[in-house]
């Protein structure tokens, strides 16, 4: 079994590194892929956006939001319906989504459908942790920056992760070699 869980960690790690090195308009478009993946994989619990509350409602609304603002298109009916995320500047959009990402429940949803074999689960990517690389965390440092000052969510979860391993809390962003680097080996942002 344990190797099993490696090689889905690995498959998982590969696949977070692919997405972040996509441009906008690309990590957007695999972010609508994302989402619709995982309302697939949660079936009928996750087939319509009222379906399983928090979870529905973010893979429905809040990542094709992050998807739009990053260029992507175009969007399905009842995608994105979100009104008061559309009307956002883009520091409240960064702490609004932050903030939805960490309460998404998707850790909740029963995965009823399998992706093809050898592919991760979309809902373990839009899941997987800010501090080891989450695709709506990177996607929202596109659409603006991180602040050391600023105390959204994203942030807040990357200055921990920074003040844990490397004992200060500079690294606001995720990148791959984050997870490899000892002591000051990243550039980090002020």
């Amino acid at each position: 079994m344990v190797a099993v869980a490696d090689a889905s960690s690995a498959r998982i790690r590969s696949e977070i590194g692919r997405l972040h090195r996509m441009s906008n308009r690309d990590l957007g478009t695999a972010l609508l892929s994302l989402a619709r993946g995982a309302r697939t994989e949660g079936g009928k619990s996750m087939a319509h956006p009222e379906g399983l509350g928090r979870a529905s409602s973010f893979v429905w609304h809040v990542v094709p939001q992050v998807a739009l603002r990053l260029g992507a298109g175009p969007l399905l009916p009842a995608e994105a319906d979100a009104y008061s995320l559309a009307r956002l500047d883009p520091r409240q959009f960064r702490r609004t989504v932050g903030g939805l990402l960490e309460r998404s429940r998707l850790h909740e949803v029963n995965r009823v459908h399998a992706p093809a074999a050898g592919t991760p689960f979309a809902i373990d990517l839009l899941n997987n942790r800010i501090s080891q690389g989450n695709p709506i965390a990177f996607g929202l440092d596109r659409i603006c920056a991180p602040l050391l000052a600023d105390e959204d969510p994203v942030t807040r979860w990357m200055k921990a992760a920074s003040r844990q391993r490397f004992g200060h809390d500079r690294f606001l962003r995720w990148s791959p070699g984050f997870e490899d680097a000892k002591g000051g080996e990243l550039e980090f942002i002020c």
